[in-house]
């Protein structure tokens, strides 16, 4: 592959574009953007900081790095602030793909499990679970209530269909119960998500 050059001026240096771009050229704001969105998440989840602030003073803070190379000062101060937006553009970039994914996959989600217990209210399956209570214990009352040697087969299995009856309702209490306080987000900052929004 040919080497691509660019002169400007008469007296002026040639300029590889070979070089700049090179996959390893664009490997150093990947993995600069990457670290800045991991301790920014980082320090936003542990700490309440604003995650897009800290994510911008960390990409400037990488961006130093620039520093090391032997140019002049107003090269070095010229690339410093663009390779630091650089760095903070790819991992604004990563952080609102990765929020956006997680918010599509919640709401998902919370959809088939709403639309699942939609049949019944948390308030009529308690009152449903009353109602076979009282049939329940009804039932057993009529057996103690029965002389001895009497024929309780059927009571006995109107007893065992209702448990059965009892124990799906409970099962549909609590699936109703635990979806509404996964939709409703209780549990206060225990539910913050790694991967937050940016705000400053």
């Amino acid at each position: 592959m040919g080497r691509a050059t660019f002169l400007v001026g008469e007296d002026a240096m040639p300029i590889n574009v070979d070089k700049f771009l090179t996959p390893e050229s664009m490997v150093t704001p990947g993995v600069a953007g990457s670290m800045a969105m991991m301790i920014g998440n980082t320090l936003h989840y542990q700490f309440n900081l604003s995650n897009g602030w800290s994510i911008l003073v960390l990409s400037f803070v990488f961006g130093l790095l620039v520093w090391a190379r032997s140019e002049s000062r107003l090269t070095s101060a010229v690339l410093y602030v663009i390779n630091s937006l650089v760095i903070f553009c790819m991992a604004a970039g990563a952080i609102s793909l990765s929020a956006d994914n997680g918010n599509k996959q919640h709401a998902a989600a919370f959809s088939l499990v709403q639309s699942a217990k939609a049949q019944q209210t948390t308030a009529d399956l308690r009152a449903e679970y009353k109602n076979l209570s009282a049939q329940y214990d009804n039932l057993w009352a009529q057996i103690k209530a029965a002389p001895a040697g009497a024929n309780v087969k059927d009571l006995l299995q109107n007893i065992e269909n209702i448990d059965r009856k009892r124990a799906a309702v409970l099962r549909s209490i609590n699936a109703n119960t635990t979806s509404k306080s996964m939709s409703s987000g209780a549990g206060g900052s225990g539910d913050k998500k790694f991967f937050a929004p940016l705000k400053f």
